[in-house]
């Protein structure tokens, strides 16, 4: 069995947060974390508990997990939340999911704005129950808004400096109802109207992989 390193082992005094050592210096800059929210149920069964207690304890742990990696000055993070797959869990379950994630969208709608935290939607958000979907497309809309503008103010600050706007930039993606397979398909769906629509269609020899790299939910994305 393959041991984990010391600096990725959680402290004994730990109380549950992930804490992790700051790399060296001379290390490179890690600039992507992903986390696939996953094992909620399995906790919950072990426990004796509802399967509804487990997904809000995953909930409590991603928020942890979005304020270690600020704390580590990490630019992007990725929370897998629902997968397209997901919908194939029992009808109690998915509702009791799609409540939870609403309230804790609204619950991190303050500390990102506070902390002027962009954030991203993976996904097909039109899949989702409408009250879920607005929030979110709330969420991302706002942050977009206030990120702007803070920006703005950084770079006034720091016009007579050598200092990188991008250190101040923190963005968070929410992937939900998402699915690698369908989100290349809505790329590919995306070139193909695109291309239909314009006096000069590339022939589809000519496409490349960047073009459909651009037209994914994760375009310009680390």
């Amino acid at each position: 069995t393959r041991k984990i390193p010391k600096k990725f082992q959680a402290s004994p005094q730990s109380t549950g947060d992930l804490e992790l050592q700051r790399p060296p210096r001379s290390s490179p800059q890690c600039k992507h974390v992903g986390f696939i929210l996953d094992g909620n149920a399995r906790w919950a069964r072990r426990r004796n508990l509802p399967i509804q207690s487990g997904h809000f304890k995953g909930a409590e742990r991603a928020i942890s997990i979005l304020k270690t990696c600020h704390k580590q000055s990490i630019p992007y993070v990725t929370l897998y939340i629902f997968s397209a797959e997901n919908w194939s869990r029992s009808p109690r379950e998915v509702s009791d999911i799609m409540s939870i994630v609403q309230l804790y969208i609204r619950k991190f709608y303050r500390e990102a704005k506070e902390e002027c935290i962009r954030v991203r939607l993976l996904g097909d958000v039109h899949g989702l129950p409408d009250s879920v979907r607005c929030a979110l497309e709330k969420l991302r809309d706002d942050s977009s808004e206030w990120c702007k503008n803070n920006n703005s103010m950084m770079i006034k600050m720091n016009q007579n400096t050598n200092n990188n706007i991008e250190e101040y930039q923190r963005t968070v993606c929410l992937a939900i109802n998402y699915g690698a397979r369908q989100d290349m398909l809505r790329a590919c769906q995306a070139l193909l109207a695109k291309q239909q629509q314009s006096d000069d269609a590339s022939k589809p020899s000519e496409i490349t992989l960047k073009d459909i790299e651009n037209h994914l939910s994760t375009a310009e994305i680390p």
